[in-house]
């Protein structure tokens, strides 16, 4: 939930209006995920837990799976080493994602 403050996703949703299925995915599939994309984030300068049920859901995960995954995030969430561990996990790999590129 913390990846708008890492990235200015704002400036590019634009480009989520164009779809295109290298792999041959069905086009109406890419051009759907890329809308829920931003329904996530348009006009936000954060998600919230909510937001991100209402993605997966959109997504196809059933509401009840979806219900248990925001019940153990929020239990999560409480604990504040967890955290500041998964934090500095993501920071890592966004610092070094080039390296593996």
């Amino acid at each position: 939930m913390n990846d708008m403050q890492q990235f200015p996703i704002q400036d590019y949703l634009k480009y989520l209006e164009y779809a295109q299925n290298p792999n041959g995915e069905e086009i109406g599939e890419v051009k759907k995920y890329n809308q829920i994309m931003v329904d996530l984030y348009r006009g936000k300068k954060t998600t919230t837990l909510e937001d991100n049920y209402r993605m997966w859901l959109a997504l196809g995960v059933d509401e009840e799976l979806g219900l248990k995954i925001k019940s153990k995030t929020e239990e999560l969430l409480k604990d504040i080493k967890l955290v500041k561990k998964i934090e500095d996990v993501y920071f890592d790999m966004i610092e070094n994602y080039q390296d593996v590129l």
